[in-house]
């Protein structure tokens, strides 16, 4: 006899991280989650930051950091500096300490910020093709604290769903700022 593979579930997988993905991008500008969570936003208004493209051609960890402390983000960032070491066997087998995550930065090209964030700890740069629900809600937590580059918000746009439409919104809402 033939096994018959039932391929209906992973359609519903899809769909599933499809509107999880949304969820996450969509939930970026509740600032009582973000606080929830606790990530240090200190007085920050707006939610979801938005950045030009220009950080996107930023290739220096000292020039993030002065971007950082612009955007008064920085506070969460020195927060994950006073973890402790773990002791006992988890230190013996190499896991002597957990890094925690702070920003996430959502960018269309991430060649060069990549490579300037990477001694930061608790940094993530993800492109809008590379971006998972892994990313935007970290160990199952609801939120996190994300910055958008504008061309990334173009591209977020370009995806057809119907759960995007608050950061198409955003994007117009943005634009007629500017102007």
């Amino acid at each position: 006899m033939i096994a018959v593979r039932d391929h209906s579930k992973k359609k519903g997988k899809k769909k599933e991280n499809k509107i999880e993905w949304s969820a996450g991008i969509t939930g970026s500008k509740g600032k009582e989650k973000i606080r929830g969570r606790g990530q240090k936003i200190g007085n920050i208004e707006n939610f979801p930051i938005i950045v030009s493209d220009e950080i996107e051609t930023v290739e220096h960890t000292k020039d993030i950091v002065k971007i950082l402390n612009s955007l008064n983000l920085m506070d969460d960032v020195n927060r994950l500096k006073s973890r402790k070491p773990r002791t006992g066997k988890s230190a013996l087998r190499g896991r002597g300490k957990k890094i925690g995550k702070s920003i996430l930065f959502v960018v269309s090209k991430s060649e060069k910020l990549a490579k300037a964030c990477g001694t930061i700890p608790g940094i993530d740069v993800k492109m809008v093709k590379e971006l998972s629900v892994l990313d935007l809600a970290p160990g199952a937590s609801p939120i996190r604290l994300t910055v958008y580059s504008k061309s990334a918000l173009d591209d977020i746009a370009k995806i057809k769903s119907s759960h995007l439409e608050l950061m198409v919104t955003i994007k117009w809402k943005l634009n007629k700022q500017i102007k």
